[in-house]
């Protein structure tokens, strides 16, 4: 009993110091990030036909639920809502719902391919259709250990309902670093990500996001930070997110052995 013991504290401890140097490796990515995203850059925005933003920053709250559900191993299916409030623009408060199905493609090694074909309705104040927004999105993963490194392709036609509406579309590459790591029964998944916005008009904005997923069984709770920089009309938005998703059990039979 004593050799297991002590073969079990010995163990422990590189673990724990590979922990530490994921942590570092994501501390080093995530400043490498910020760094990219307040370099200098010159563009024009008007890629939507959207209301001209002001000039300045803005704090924006977005709370939101979401369902998931796996058919199999390969399809899983998902549902959200989010609402957006603004702080001192108050006539810009919208809300979104989406709709969505992803399909693993395959692997090869460490490399996971997965598609993901979607639709997005975006509602004003009076909860009328503002937009709609099909999307497909072409995500390459590579997972090393704990480390998870991604990378999305997102294209989307956003057709923009009134007097001014109209369609464009818009293409929004993705570079995600996330680990994971376990505490009692809650799974925890910091994550790091950096989004450009290229529409008609060349590049359009920047969002990069510090955020995590706290799993607990069936529950999802999603808290993370979003800044976003608009660089031709130099409008920077610090976004809080809290969003709740709950994923629907699939209750498959199991065959019983005798």
């Amino acid at each position: 009993m004593r050799k297991k013991q002590n073969m079990g504290i010995w163990i422990s401890k590189p673990v724990n110091a590979h922990a530490r140097r994921q942590i570092a490796i994501i501390i080093l990515i995530i400043c490498f990030l910020f760094i990219l995203l307040f370099y200098p850059v010159s563009a024009q925005d008007n890629i939507n036909n959207s209301i001209p933003v002001p000039k300045g920053k803005t704090l924006v709250l977005q709370p939101g639920i979401g369902l998931r559900y796996s058919v199999n191993d390969k399809i899983k299916l998902y549902q959200d809502f989010r609402t957006y409030f603004y702080q001192n623009i108050l006539s810009k408060n919208f809300e979104e719902l989406s709709f969505s199905a992803s399909y693993k493609l395959g692997r090869f090694n460490n490399f996971y391919f997965t598609t993901n074909l979607g639709y997005l309705l975006t509602l004003d104040n009076n909860y009328k259709i503002h937009a709609y927004r099909p999307k497909v999105y072409f995500t390459t993963s590579y997972h090393l250990n704990k480390i998870r490194l991604e990378f999305r392709n997102r294209l989307e036609y956003i057709i923009t309902t009134g007097e001014n509406g109209g369609g464009s579309f818009r293409y929004r590459p993705r570079f995600l670093v996330q680990t994971t790591f376990k505490l009692n029964q809650l799974r925890i998944s910091p994550y790091v990500y950096n989004e450009f916005f290229l529409g008609q008009n060349g590049f359009s904005q920047n969002r990069t996001k510090l955020a995590l997923f706290v799993r607990y069984h069936d529950f999802v709770l999603n808290p993370g930070y979003t800044l976003k920089i608009k660089p031709g009309t130099k409008l920077v938005e610090n976004r809080v997110s809290l969003n709740l998703s709950y994923t629907i059990p699939t209750f498959t039979k199991k065959k019983q052995t005798r």
